[in-house]
């Protein structure tokens, strides 16, 4: 059958990611181009969520209004400042016994809502407000409030109390010279239970600390606490701040793990239009970004609401952009003409993406380009981006050609009609010397372990006796203590994880022998029906075909791509499961790429005596016995076991529905082969030679 998953033909990659959005502002700026990319940030195709984030820098931040061009606050060290919106919040309870809000706050994070605890005083001491958010709307405030509320651990530690709404709605109290000025103030309002808070405006290009009362989560709310101010301390006169004003609402944060963390400045941005900026204090400093892996980034980090969300995006020159791309994508190990190359296609990739998030060119993530801040700067990389500066590869006609690549093409690159679905103009198959990437790997031994389970050691762990069992195979021992045993061959104890711990000398049986899995070629499973059923599931893709499925019992692939082999059909239990896009059936499963076999464990062909073949799986209702060399009949009960061909080779047969995915490569597989860029460098190519042997009809021009 044929597919006709590019009903919507896409004529250009750009198409992927939605309709044209308009270049980014930076890139037709004079001067070095500013590249944008989102940490965080919500669109239509790309969620990267996060409540706030906790910016520090050594030799302290500047905080400023990015709109009016002015420094709002200086920290003199390398103190965070933890960075949000200033939206509506769930206030879940307000305490002075700091371990019963430690305890809320635990419990609201583990609800899935986003927590502060702000510290202030009333009657000299300490009081602290558990609050969730911030959420974009009123009516997301509530849902999340309507959620706490369901929650049994916050719902039994409320023990009926009723939880409040605050929100970005203020009042001016009164004007001050600095934030201790303004707090000083704060606290007889405080002790009254009036709710106010020091903020910093820039109103004519003017900072200044004001106290505001209010916190309201509409203008009702907000004039009732006007009153209430002005009851409390007679003469005050609270005026309505207007939306238009831009501002950061300072407080003290006390949201920790266990317990309560020692304080952080909290800024929260609002107004419209707002835009908190950090830089570092410091010339040649770095902001770091404590919740995006506490990596540190150059040039400026932006803080600010977009499409109901945090938006954090950092802004740095391309070239800083370029090295760091490099430095995360490649190894500083690797040849320079490698190097070099991959540099010309990351500031090709990133400068034809335009402005592709709205607010941002690129995200951090392999979702575009990876993208680690300083983390991953070094000097040959460095070396490797200043030597190709400005360069950018072009198509016929001078524009900018979509710069794909990818780790692995697993020994021939892709044609596009095998991963969109349409052609791309400089794109197109071609053999590729990916192998290296398995250099040096060691071969794994499949063994049979004493309890008949079976898995993967490593041949340097296991000593050969020279001895074989009945059926002629290897007989082996461990040759130290604490060896573990995996279902594939490779280490990752978070995808693959030891199924067992041997000690020395415990004995095994070989039974076959597989190269470490790479990049370049790999094997995963055997993954039982279920697993997969929940894996197919959480992929995303054909949603409301994959859960009518059930639980796997057949995977079949039906079509191929010409040019590659890469899988462009499968049938799963006898139904076509139709993608957008063939790439997307290395989604469905999790593999490394689409170029892949699937060996189904549960099923098996018997050849009887009469010479009829039996088709047995499991899902047959016949239980399945086998006649050893001793001539003994045995029903096969166990999980898995071996089916030996008499000539020395032998399958692993499972008594559920499993399945074991071969193949190669890593990625995509479209363009460039960072792998292959690896090889061609090697045996002497420069990086231009690399270039234009992955990107055909493709020119490397200097702008």
């Amino acid at each position: 059958m044929k597919h006709k998953f590019w009903l919507a033909a896409v004529v250009s990659a750009a198409l992927l990611a939605g309709p044209a959005l308009p270049a980014a502002p930076a890139f037709a700026d004079g001067g070095e181009t500013e590249v944008h990319v989102a940490l965080y940030v919500k669109t239509n195709n790309y969620n990267a969520s996060t409540g706030a984030v906790t910016l520090s820098a050594e030799g302290g931040l500047v905080l400023s209004d990015a709109a009016a061009g002015v420094d709002w606050l200086r920290t003199a060290d390398a103190s965070a400042v933890r960075a949000t919106t200033d939206g509506y919040r769930v206030v879940v309870v307000e305490t002075p016994e700091a371990a019963k809000a430690a305890a809320f706050a635990a419990d609201a994070k583990k609800a899935g809502q986003p927590v502060a605890v702000f510290e202030r005083t009333k009657g000299g001491k300490p009081l602290y407000a558990v609050e969730a958010g911030p959420y974009a709307t009123k009516a997301a405030a509530e849902a999340g409030r309507t959620a706490l509320a369901g929650n049994a651990a916050v719902a039994t530690r409320l023990a009926g109390a009723s939880m409040t709404l605050r929100g970005p709605f203020y009042a001016r109290a009164s004007a001050h010279a600095s934030e201790a000025e303004a707090l000083a103030a704060a606290a007889p309002l405080w002790d009254a239970g009036v709710y106010a808070v020091p903020a910093l405006t820039s109103e004519g290009g003017v900072v200044r600390y004001e106290l505001w009362i209010g916190g309201a989560a509409d203008d009702a709310g907000l004039q009732e606490r006007i009153a209430a101010a002005a009851s409390a301390k007679p003469g005050l006169a609270a005026v309505p701040v207007a939306a238009t004003v831009r501002y950061v609402a300072l407080r003290s944060d006390r949201v920790g793990d266990a317990s309560l963390a020692p304080a952080t400045r909290h800024a929260a941005v609002g107004g419209d239009g707002a835009k908190l900026t950090a830089t570092p204090a410091k010339d040649g400093g770095a902001v770091r970004v404590a919740e995006r892996f506490a990596r540190s980034y150059r040039g400026a980090i932006d803080v600010f609401a977009h499409n109901g969300a945090l938006a954090v995006v950092n802004r740095v020159g391309l070239e800083s952009y370029v090295a760091a791309v490099v430095g995360a994508e490649l190894d500083a190990s690797w040849p320079v003409e490698a190097l070099k190359a991959q540099a010309v296609a990351a500031r090709t990739y990133v400068l034809k993406q335009g402005w592709k998030y709205g607010v941002a060119n690129v995200t951090d993530t392999t979702s575009d380009q990876a993208y680690r801040g300083i983390e991953r700067e070094f000097p040959v990389i460095l070396a490797a981006a200043e030597a190709t500066a400005g360069e950018r590869l072009t198509l016929p006609g001078g524009a900018l050609l979509d710069a794909f690549y990818s780790s692995n093409a697993g020994g021939r690159t892709a044609d596009p009609l095998e991963v969109w679905g349409a052609p791309i103009p400089g794109l197109a198959s071609t053999p590729s010397p990916d192998d290296a990437a398995e250099r040096n790997k060691l071969l794994w031994y499949r063994v049979v372990l004493p309890d008949q389970r079976i898995g993967y050691i490593r041949s340097d762990l296991v000593k050969l006796t020279g001895a074989t069992n009945k059926a002629g195979f290897p007989l082996g021992t461990v040759a130290e203590d604490a060896v573990n045993v995996r279902t594939a061959p490779f280490v990752n104890n978070d995808t693959n994880p030891s199924i067992a711990s041997l000690s020395k000398g415990a004995g095994v049986t070989v039974i076959d022998r597989d190269i470490e899995s790479t990049a370049y070629q790999w094997i995963r499973g055997p993954i039982d029906a279920s697993r997969l059923q929940l894996q197919m599931n959480a992929s995303g893709v054909a949603p409301g075909v994959v859960a009518g499925l059930g639980t796997p019992s057949s995977i079949e692939v039906t079509e191929r791509g010409a040019a590659s082999a890469r899988v462009t059909e499968v049938v799963v239990n006898g139904k076509d499961i139709p993608v957008t896009r063939p790439e997307q059936y290395r989604t469905l499963f999790g593999l490394p790429s689409s170029r892949f076999e699937v060996e189904q464990t549960g099923a098996v062909t018997v050849l009887g005596a009469d010479g009829k073949r039996t088709e047995l799986s499991s899902t047959a209702a016949q239980p399945l016995s086998a006649i050893g060399a001793n001539g003994v009949k045995k029903t096969l009960s166990a999980e898995a076991y071996l089916i030996s061909n008499g000539d020395g080779t032998a399958r692993v047969a499972t008594r559920g529905a499993a399945f074991r995915f071969h193949g190669t490569g890593f990625g995509h597989g479209l363009g460039m082969s960072q792998w292959g860029a690896f090889g061609l460098a090697e045996i002497g190519y420069d990086y231009r030679k690399i270039l234009l042997y992955y990107y055909k009809d493709a020119s490397v021009t200097k702008e």
